[in-house]
């Protein structure tokens, strides 16, 4: 159905991340926004492939109209931080994700992103700890917090911890996942 606009969301989601065809998934997620201009998630798929395409300023825009729209919603709010991260507003990402945290503590992204932004900032132990509480919610199943973990405990001088982190990722069973979105 050419009206929906969830559908189209969902089509530019998945032409972004599975085909890397950026202006297909571009044109398909300004038509679910067309048809719906208050979908939060629209703009927070919008803001996601701006993010990752380099156009940081737009998405921080798509990103803060999505929570707008949904202010409640732990995934925009954690994701506007890591899009504040790729912009290099490593301080407001970190704010962000403190206002996510205060929302739901053990809010899996916002750990794993907040690990992402002590990283930005040469804050290694601090970044080890947000990995760690992010190994500990997600039971050792967060690819992206135990990448962080070892990145950092490398950083660290760590090199044999940081070496076995790296080694269980390599032998992550298949159902490990990449926190994404």
């Amino acid at each position: 159905d050419d009206t929906l606009a969830s559908a189209h969301a969902q089509l530019g989601f998945i032409t972004f991340w599975y085909d890397w065809d950026w202006a297909a998934s571009e044109n398909e997620l300004r038509r679910a926004l067309e048809l719906d201009p208050n979908g939060a998630d629209s703009h927070l798929l919008y803001a996601h492939l701006l993010s990752n395409t380099g156009r940081h300023e737009e998405a921080l825009a798509e990103v803060k109209r999505a929570r707008e729209l949904d202010p409640l919603n732990l995934r925009i709010n954690a994701l506007e931080a890591q899009f504040l991260i790729h912009a290099g507003r490593t301080d407001e990402a970190l704010s962000r994700l403190q206002q996510t945290l205060d929302m739901d503590s053990n809010y899996l992204l916002a750990h794993v992103y907040a690990s992402s932004a002590y990283i930005e900032k040469e804050m290694y132990s601090e970044a080890i700890g947000e990995a760690h509480r992010a190994r500990e919610i997600s039971g050792g199943r967060s690819t992206y917090s135990e990448a962080f973990l070892g990145y950092a405990l490398a950083k660290l001088g760590k090199q044999a911890e940081a070496r076995s982190v790296l080694e269980g990722l390599l032998k992550s069973p298949a159902d490990s996942y990449h926190v994404a979105l």
